[in-house]
């Protein structure tokens, strides 16, 4: 039992997590078929910042600060741009004679220059500038500055590991001046964790900052690239490009274009054999760098671009040959299949003339069985109807054999009680109850009640069946606890076949003027015409075909 519980669990999680790396995907691709929305957003936002330059009276401090928000903008998106914002920055700040926005609009330079590839105009421009007299902020974008010149200098440079000695001395500087609580400086102890090979480190550190940050972020871009990277270390594929598509989605939406997220996702597509779409997204990360004009991310890219492009050809050419395999045997097949229908068309020739013939009997065998169907129908119905008549008869034979019984132990009873009297010699007494009615009338009340009972179990609907033949002022009302009326006594017995009056008050104790009247009487009501009512009576109840 535990080991399914275990197996039921692990199967739950694993499509849990391949339904959260689909929805992933699918709103990568969503969001990557709106790259140019995204990018007319940022265009705007600068063009929106570059009329702020125009405003009458604008003084060179405020001009200093939009031109910062402008090649913020500009940043990650187009580098010559930035680069001629941060060039009139460094004049507006020597106008104002101020070394710390000098210093600051130097940083950004030189920051830019490291991206487009002019590494010794950025070493310069750092060399520059007097890291002592920097404020803290302006020491962490120093070492910053450092850090990603000798980074990006690393790519085709032949002195890597001497690159790679300096990145991580001005990294370990950087640290030093940081915030502790910060998330860069989290990021910046994740890369050492990185190359020190502890992965695991590495991703809980990222983790732990991972969900505080806003959704949709260059800075949730950047975690969600690092946590990638360490799941392609440990060959978890999917869980990178997890990660890696919420990257990507974040720089799509940040108008991002000198990003890291689309060359790692094209690795990680092309990694897990998905060549159609490496190419697709390994070409968007290409056209990126060369809007962006990031020289190092170019080389980058170019690396990878060619492995990529020579595999989708190489797999567009072994399609091509499937197809043409497959067009080969699908003229085979179209032959056998033609030489096929001529025979089945041989051949069904042959079963028409045989299907005429036994279409005409399937119509009269069809016709044979609709009778016969018809005819079991109505067997089926006068059977029950049959089944029912036999069951009531027996029930009302019981009955009436029961009643004739409770007549003769009371005629018994009668007689006794009455031999009785006669033996005490209470002749007057005797004469007295011989001439009473009083049991007669008794027992002809039971006889008319245990009558109406019975017969209105054989037809229940008789009197509704009466008053639709009657007009709709004429209809009889019974009262409380009545059966039948007096009236439709007569016409009960009528439906039984007693259609002699001198029977009928005889039974009923009527004379036979009051038969007659009472028959006239309802007869008279009759909405149908009167010759037909009495028939009309005697068919209620009867079955129709």
């Amino acid at each position: 039992m535990k080991k399914l519980i275990i197996i039921l669990l692990g199967m739950y999680i694993f499509c849990a997590l391949s339904f959260a790396q689909q929805k992933e995907y699918e709103d990568m691709y969503a969001t990557l078929n709106k790259r140019e929305f995204y990018v007319k957003q940022k265009e705007n936002k600068i063009e929106t910042l570059k009329n702020m330059l125009h405003l009458p009276g604008i003084k060179s401090e405020q001009e200093y600060k939009v031109n910062g928000l402008i090649y913020d903008e500009y940043k990650d998106f187009l580098t010559d741009s930035a680069i001629v914002y941060a060039r009139c920055n460094i004049l507006i700040a020597k106008t104002l004679n101020n070394p710390v926005l000098q210093a600051e609009s130097k940083l950004r330079l030189a920051e830019f220059y490291s991206v487009i590839g002019m590494y010794i105009d950025a070493l310069e421009l750092l060399a520059s500038i007097n890291s002592r007299s920097l404020p803290k902020s302006l020491q962490e974008h120093y070492y910053g500055a450092y850090q990603a010149l000798y980074e990006q200098y690393s790519y085709g440079n032949i002195n890597l590991m001497g690159c790679k000695k300096q990145k991580s001395h001005y990294r370990d500087s950087l640290a030093a001046v940081l915030d502790t609580s910060s998330v860069h400086y989290k990021i910046i102890c994740a890369e050492k964790l990185y190359d020190a090979g502890k992965l695991n480190d590495t991703r809980n550190l990222l983790l732990s900052v991972f969900d505080e940050n806003a959704p949709d972020t260059h800075e949730k871009a950047i975690l969600a690239y690092c946590i990638a990277r360490t799941y392609r270390q440990e060959k978890n594929l999917d869980m990178a490009k997890k990660y890696c598509a919420m990257s990507v989605i974040a720089d799509t939406k940040n108008a991002i274009k000198e990003n890291a997220s689309l060359y790692l996702m094209a690795n990680l597509l092309y990694d897990t054999g998905d060549l159609e779409q490496a190419y697709y997204i390994i070409g968007l990360s290409l056209g990126d760098a060369a809007f962006c004009d990031a020289r190092f991310r170019s080389i980058e890219v170019s690396k990878i671009f060619n492995i990529i492009q020579d595999s989708y050809k190489q797999e567009l050419m072994d399609q091509g040959q499937k197809i043409f395999r497959y067009f080969i045997a699908i003229l085979l097949l179209a032959f056998l299949l033609a030489v096929t229908i001529v025979y089945i068309c041989w051949q069904l020739r042959r079963i028409k003339k045989s299907r005429q013939k036994l279409s005409l009997l399937n119509k009269k065998l069809n016709a044979l069985n609709a009778d016969l169907q018809t005819a079991n129908h109505r067997f089926e119905i006068a059977n029950d109807k049959l089944s029912e008549a036999n069951h009531l008869r027996e029930r009302h034979i019981g009955h009436y054999l029961s009643i004739c019984s409770s007549y003769i132990d009371k005629l018994e009873e009668y007689r006794r009680m009455l031999n009785k009297t006669a033996a005490t010699q209470k002749i007057e007494e005797l004469f007295r109850k011989l001439k009473s009615t009083e049991f007669l009338d008794k027992e002809l009340k039971e006889l008319y009640h245990n009558f109406d009972k019975t017969f209105i179990n054989m037809y229940p609907d008789f009197v509704k069946d009466v008053n639709e033949l009657l007009l709709p002022e004429e209809q009889f009302v019974l009262k409380p606890n009545e059966l039948l009326p007096p009236e439709l006594r007569v016409y009960a017995l009528i439906k039984l076949g007693i259609t002699d009056n001198a029977q009928i008050a005889s039974f009923l104790r009527y004379s036979m003027s009051t038969v007659y009247n009472y028959h006239t009487k309802v007869r008279n009501k009759a909405a149908v015409p009167r010759e037909q009512f009495e028939q009309m009576i005697m068919n209620i109840g009867k079955f129709k075909k």
